[in-house]
């Protein structure tokens, strides 16, 4: 089937105008490949990806680092939308009986970054250096409007209802990672294309693409929201102010991120050593948090805060007793009280307390540093 006969069918289903033509552009294979690593540059930018690695080293989940100009291995899919809505296809690719779905998520894609992404009052390349969490939500939004438009479009031009369609992740994270040795950093690439999917489904469902496209105009803050999408747009993240904490520590300490963790990455760092269910339970009553990373002087030297505030009390107390099972499965097993659990380990302590609605987590090279960011964050919080 033709592109272009695909990208008419896609525009009629979706039911919106584009400023250009909505067209593939056919491109060598070597110049498809330059473009592909172009757009996972422009998508995720070295420098975001060091964040995000960072973030994890402390959650204990990275393992691989992807730095230096490099990108995820692909799978062989010759067509892929670009962060501009440029839609791109390697000359002489042909798509299997299944792939003809991602020609369709391809056009979806381009379709909703041309029509819809620009109302938002905030862009990508805006929000994702100021929050990460809120960044995946929106990628999430966008991944899972592409990926159900591929599932209606599959029902209603598809053809053999015997051949199983490209998979939502393939379709809307054409850029995903697919190898196993990278699995840390595929959990968050992934996230927009199988969260986002399930919360567009909801909305759809609500009240058709009229209300995806109410979506767009008044994007998800958080990916709690898109994990739980009966609690969007009410439930807003409630994260705390932090002040500078880096003074706490003494000179040459310095803050080098600040962000929003989310509901997403806490429940990604439970999983590493909670059963599914548990970890999902625990960091349901997720209500908002800030982090921070501080950097000393020394080599190597560290400190990781969050505060988390929680839906309700017993939300935060769920929450600390399951970091318990997560600290002895990762730190082993630690000093505790009612309210705080500490782990002396040779590279410094782990510290989890728990008051009102609120939990922190301190990561620190000495019981004096934790005590002093603790004092210094005003935890628990008013």
């Amino acid at each position: 089937m033709a592109f272009q006969t695909i990208a008419g069918q896609v525009q009629r289903l979706r039911g919106l105008e584009t400023r250009h033509a909505l067209e593939a552009e056919i491109v060598s294979p070597e110049d498809f490949a330059a473009q592909a690593r172009a757009a996972f540059a422009a998508e995720w930018p070295d420098a975001l990806l060091a964040r995000q690695l960072q973030l994890d080293s402390f959650l204990g989940l990275v393992r691989v680092p992807i730095l230096g100009g490099t990108e995820p291995e692909r799978d062989a899919i010759g067509i892929f939308t670009a962060p501009d809505g440029a839609v791109f296809a390697a000359d002489g690719w042909q798509p299997g009986p299944g792939d003809t779905a991602l020609v369709a998520c391809a056009f979806d894609r381009a379709l909703v970054m041309q029509s819809l992404a620009d109302r938002s009052s905030e862009t990508l390349s805006r929000i994702c250096p100021d929050d990460l969490d809120a960044c995946l939500a929106r990628r999430a939004l966008v991944a899972g409007d592409a990926a159900l438009l591929a599932e209606q479009w599959w029902r209603t031009f598809g053809g053999d209802r015997s051949i199983l369609p490209a998979s939502p992740v393939d379709c809307a994270a054409h850029l995903a990672e697919r190898d196993e040795e990278m699995a840390d950093i595929s959990a968050w690439l992934g996230f927009p294309a199988e969260a986002g999917l399930a919360f567009v489904r909801t909305r759809y469902l609500a009240g058709g693409w009229a209300a995806v496209d109410a979506a767009h105009a008044d994007p998800p803050l958080s990916s709690e929201q898109i994990l739980h999408p009966e609690r969007y747009p009410k439930d807003a993240p409630r994260s705390p102010d932090l002040d500078d904490l880096s003074p706490a520590l003494g000179d040459g300490w310095t803050t080098t991120d600040s962000g929003v963790l989310g509901e997403w990455r806490t429940l990604l760092a439970l999983r590493a050593y909670l059963e599914p269910d548990e970890a999902e339970k625990a960091a349901a009553g997720w209500g908002g948090d800030r982090y921070a990373i501080l950097a000393g002087p020394a080599s190597g030297a560290a400190a990781w805060l969050l505060l988390t505030r929680w839906d309700t009390v017993r939300d935060a107390h769920e929450f600390f007793g399951a970091f318990r099972t997560y600290g002895e499965g990762r730190f082993g097993v630690p000093r505790r009280t009612s309210t705080a659990l500490l782990w002396e380990l040779e590279a410094g302590v782990v510290l989890m307390q728990v008051g009102n609605d609120q939990t922190l987590w301190i990561q620190a090279s000495s019981v004096e540093a934790a005590d002093a960011l603790r004092l210094a964050s005003g935890f628990p919080l008013h």
